[in-house]
């Protein structure tokens, strides 16, 4: 083989062989995926740094940070949809740090679930005819209609919270000394029981969800709501 045609041999090989990678562009992370919660909107509270959307869920109440456009007399208030049963859209976002205690100067942050969404859920209704649930705070007053009262794991709770759902409203298990009522009471002690009640603004309004449960007739009654802190 000629001198030239190594020569050119080698070029070709070095050409192949060394040839430095072609670089490429990191690809884009994507966006932090919205996240659903479910429960029943109780309130919203403005705050410093947010404002807080209160729910009912099934591990609880629930005060999650939210846009402060879905307080009341914001852009995309939420209040129309207190005491509905709810769905919220949340995603990741930076809210002023709680260590900075209100103060508008403080540029620390917070990286948060943010509620940027809150809309009624299908299905979330109450029946035709029926009337919407209270909106409820501690200390306050509602019309409860009591759709059972039993030891926490009685099967008669579980019956009751599915009666509560097809007539439209979303009930969970409380502790029956949560509510105080302000006349009557219940025809049982308190102690070691629990509740499953639908809570409505007028007495009307409380008996006409409590003709709409049948039987067994619930008990109906104002009462102070609790343990709501």
């Amino acid at each position: 083989m000629s001198t030239h045609l190594v020569f050119a041999a080698a070029l070709l090989a070095l050409g192949c062989g060394g040839a430095s990678p072609a670089s490429t562009t990191p690809p884009t992370p994507a966006p932090t995926a919205s996240a659903a919660i479910v429960g029943t909107l109780r309130e919203l509270q403005n705050g410093d740094r947010a404002c807080y959307v209160i729910l009912d869920t099934t591990e609880g109440q629930r005060s999650i940070e939210g846009d402060f456009e879905l307080c009341p007399g914001a852009g995309s208030d939420a209040s129309a949809l207190i005491g509905q049963e709810v769905e919220l859209t949340t995603e990741r976002a930076k809210v002023q740090a709680a260590s900075c205690q209100g103060d508008p100067e403080c540029s620390a942050s917070d990286e948060v679930d943010l509620v940027v969404a809150v809309r009624a859920r299908a299905g979330a209704a109450p029946t035709a005819g029926l009337p919407k649930e209270a909106s409820l705070s501690h200390g306050g007053t509602a019309w409860g209609v009591y759709l059972a009262v039993a030891p926490a794991g009685d099967p008669a709770l579980a019956a009751a919270t599915a009666k509560a759902k097809a007539l439209g409203y979303e009930a969970f298990a409380k502790d029956l000394a949560c509510d105080l009522p302000t006349g009557a009471k219940p025809p049982v002690s308190a102690d070691g029981q629990m509740l499953i009640a639908v809570y409505l603004p007028t007495e009307a309004d409380a008996r006409a969800v409590a003709a709409a449960a049948g039987a067994p007739a619930p008990w109906v009654g104002q009462v102070k709501t609790m343990c709501m802190d």
